[in-house]
């Protein structure tokens, strides 16, 4: 009889589960398998994951500017014409406007940290850095001394990171970055009990703001494998961005809302040995130097920062891909390492091709998060039914993010084209709006295309079938 009460009240607990997420129903049928097959643990899972997060506080554009929407419908910008309603939503939506600036595209790690390191060694007056993962290794330990030596100098510096995704930092270096002025937080830090609310939500942004007039954004972390030198990994391909103008203040106004739900970390406790550490840390010789930078040239542009998070009413990275789809008059080129959308990204993808818009997507071959890569290969036949062009990466690892419209409009950043960067993930993006920038981006999509293979509906059936792993993965993703 009490198996039965069990059953029954386990029952009714689910059912509250499911009502309480009608609003996300791929998201409750998510929960409600993983409370099937793990009854107990799966509802204390949902209580503490699935509790809303604290709101970071944003003042919200009434409006987009009357002169960025001037400039986008000036003859000179007759391709962006048509696309000024992506620039309306988003400066509704995540409440900041399209700005005038500059940017450098950044191809990879090396050219990425040779122009971010010799930017934070000319730091005059302040450095915000804001990344999901600082690694403890050379290329980690150079950028961490670095930071050190500007705050000794009197710079004001502060850094934010992820606590999950730069976990061996916070332990070990960042108590003695403060110990040496380093204004430090983290963001959702792991702590005791280690199943805590916030633990399934992540900081995935990655900012550097210096001295307020020259920014950075992308996928690149602070890590040896985004160089491409680190064994076991091999050549890595990612997509970073220098930003300069009036358009850093759009980083800088999302630094201020992730800074302001980090936790503050104290300096380590004085003692000799704390104290040869901020020595060596103010004194070492870098492990890792990066090559020269390559002076690329800078683009002027329009540029619109674009912030989202599970604090949000409104998924906004998620509603500018849909826009980029459904405001597409003639091309759409996507690059994503991590292909997990929803039932509305799909059909906006299906619906472009058939209003007569080449999509052309590109995505890793082998994926490295093999649960995601499972997930994905279920959306490949029938996108490529519908005419989407389908096109698979080899040759090295993939994880640039970047969407190029109608060669005048532009979206990098650190967001993934998945249900975790739409839904639980703090992201930003850069939209850059401008057929310069566009041109130089498609360049790299094309030249990345030519180290990747299209693949057709039959290939597709033959080479990565769909089956149970596949299908389960697909149903676990609102949760991935």
């Amino acid at each position: 009889m009490w198996l039965l009460a069990l059953y029954a009240a386990h029952s009714v607990l689910v059912l509250a589960l499911a009502l309480r997420s009608v609003y996300r129903p791929t998201n409750a049928l998510a929960w409600v398998i993983c409370c099937m097959f793990i009854p107990v643990i799966g509802l204390i899972l949902y209580v503490v994951l699935a509790r809303p997060v604290s709101i970071r506080r944003a003042r919200l554009a009434d409006d987009s500017s009357e002169e960025s929407l001037a400039l986008l419908s000036t003859p000179a910008n007759s391709a962006l014409r048509g696309l000024v309603g992506v620039e309306q939503a988003m400066s509704k939506l995540s409440g900041g406007t399209a700005t005038h600036g500059t940017v450098r595209i950044l191809p990879n790690g090396e050219e990425t940290y040779a122009a971010l390191f010799e930017a934070l060694e000319s730091a005059a007056s302040s450095i915000t850095a804001e990344y999901y993962i600082i690694r403890n290794d050379p290329v980690g330990q150079t950028f961490l001394s670095i930071l050190a030596r500007k705050a000794a100098a009197g710079v004001s510096v502060r850094l934010l990171v992820d606590g999950i995704g730069s976990l061996g930092v916070v332990r070990s270096q960042l108590p003695k970055l403060a110990g040496v002025g380093v204004d430090c937080r983290v963001v959702f830090p792991l702590q005791f009990p280690w199943l805590r609310p916030g633990i399934n939500h992540r900081d995935h942004c990655k900012i550097v703001v210096i001295d307020g007039s020259i920014g950075y954004i992308g996928g690149i972390n602070i890590g040896l494998e985004y160089t491409g030198h680190k064994p076991g990994v091999g050549a890595w391909r990612d997509t970073h961005a220098q930003v300069t103008g009036q358009a850093v203040q759009g980083l800088a106004r999302v630094f201020e809302l992730n800074w302001s739900v980090g936790r503050q970390v104290s300096a380590g406790r004085s003692s000799n040995r704390t104290q040869a550490d901020r020595v060596q840390l103010l004194n070492g010789i870098p492990d890792y130097r990066p090559p020269t930078s390559r002076q690329a040239d800078a683009i002027p542009a329009l540029m619109q920062t674009v912030e989202s998070g599970p604090d949000r009413p409104v998924r906004t990275v998620q509603a500018l891909y849909f826009m980029c789809l459904t405001q597409a008059k003639r091309t759409v080129d996507m690059v994503t390492p991590y292909f997990v959308p929803d039932t509305d990204l799909t059909m906006a993808m299906k619906l472009a091709v058939a209003r007569g818009v080449r999509v052309r997507l590109l995505v890793p071959e082998h994926c490295d998060h093999r649960v995601v890569g499972l997930a994905a290969r279920t959306f490949f036949a029938e996108l490529a039914k519908a005419g989407v062009e389908l096109w698979l990466y080899g040759a090295q690892l993939l994880h640039a993010k970047v969407v190029v419209v109608d060669g005048a409009l532009s979206v990098l950043g650190a967001s993934n084209f998945d249900l975790r960067s739409f839904r639980l993930n703090y992201e930003v993006c850069q939209v850059v709006y401008g057929e310069a920038a566009a041109e130089e981006l498609t360049k790299q999509f094309e030249a990345d295309l030519a180290d990747a293979h299209h693949v057709s509906v039959e290939e597709i059936q033959a080479l990565l079938p769909v089956g149970i792993l596949e299908r389960g993965a697909r149903l676990l993703a609102p949760l991935l």
